[in-house]
């Protein structure tokens, strides 16, 4: 853009700042890495909250990434923080304890007995030590003899108290058909990996839900899904900002403002890359061979095309004045020849 001196400048400081942009975005890549590994390892497991969610987390290495990208823009980075600093509500039911399967004797319509698959839930009231034993292990299969809700809950009742123990309430299992025993709280509280939505429930660990989870099942059977310390979340946010977004992001607009003003200091020279490429171009027309050397009788001619400050192009010098400036001039002569660099 010949005509247009600040795009020219623009598109100039651009391309030569892109060495220097490389290097700062390669160090800003470095730090982006080593973050996103430390979020996974830290934050990986915490629960969602408000600002981390399924849309900004450290489950994986590309949604980390994509965080710390979103946090280096200044976005909700400290309600991420906040988020990953819980230490309250953030225990649920372990995913692999969720469903089990095994098998159970049944009785045919015919009267023949066959094994039934079914899945159980750790959330639902076993009905003696054996059983979930069982199931914790994993067992091939398993025998379970189901009693009443009124025994389960009597069990209940001498365990926890009888002023507002948790109960076992009888309800239909729509996936086998079958009637279980799930396990409710006093105040009504289900204890269940999800809810009717699909999302996650989760409790104090003080909960009995929980307590009752891992004493029933281990405690594998239970996911902590609080920080591992508040601090380090305030740490590990507070450096990232600090290093990535404040520092190392001025590092680049840093360096495209040290190209802007070497370029602006560059127009103010007398001479100016736009003075030099007319030169060559003037220099080409009289250099027909392109051996960079022109006749000594061609260099009045050569000063007379050239603007200022290189010719006197329009400044209505006379003739004898400019052979009189050409008589002060120290340039070499080869065999009646004048060579391009040493002209210039």
């Amino acid at each position: 853009v010949p005509r247009a001196k600040g795009l020219k400048t623009l598109f100039h400081t651009l391309l030569f700042s892109l060495p220097a942009l490389v290097n700062v975005g390669s160090v800003l890549l470095l730090f982006f890495f080593i973050y996103s590994i430390m979020g996974m390892n830290l934050f990986g497991s915490v629960r969602y909250g408000e600002n981390l969610n399924r849309y900004a987390n450290f489950r994986d290495f590309p949604a980390a990434m994509m965080t710390l990208f979103r946090m280096a823009t200044g976005e909700s980075w400290n309600g991420i923080m906040w988020d990953a600093m819980v230490t309250q509500e953030c225990h649920s039911l372990s995913e692999a304890y969720y469903q089990l399967d095994y098998t159970m004797p049944q009785v045919s319509g015919d009267g023949t007995i066959v094994d039934v698959d079914l899945v159980l839930s750790p959330l639902k009231c076993p009905v003696d030590a054996l059983f979930p034993r069982g199931i914790a292990q994993q067992a091939t299969s398993a025998v379970a003899s189901f009693a009443s809700a009124a025994a389960v809950n009597a069990a209940l009742e001498v365990k926890y108290g009888a002023d507002a123990p948790p109960t076992c309430e009888p309800y239909d299992d729509d996936d086998t058909g079958l009637r279980w025993l799930r396990l409710t709280l006093a105040d009504g509280t289900i204890c269940e990996r999800v809810d009717q939505t699909a999302e996650e429930v989760y409790f104090d660990s003080s909960s009995p839900c929980i307590q009752m989870a891992r004493e029933w099942y281990g405690s594998r059977a239970v996911e902590n899904r609080c920080t591992p310390w508040e601090g380090a979340a305030i740490l590990y946010f507070s450096s990232f900002v600090v290093v990535c977004a404040l520092i190392v992001l001025n590092l680049v607009i840093g360096v495209i403002l040290d190209e802007i003003i070497a370029s602006s200091d560059a127009e103010t020279l007398p001479v100016v890359p736009a003075h030099m490429d007319r030169f060559i171009e003037v220099w080409q027309e009289l250099d027909t061979e392109g051996s960079y050397f022109i006749k000594r009788r061609l260099l009045p001619k050569l000063i007379t095309r050239l603007e200022p400050p290189l010719g006197i192009r329009g400044t209505g010098v006379s003739s004898s004045t400019l052979m009189s400036m050409l008589r002060h001039l120290d340039i070499s002569v080869h065999n009646g020849k004048i060579n391009f660099h040493e002209t210039l």
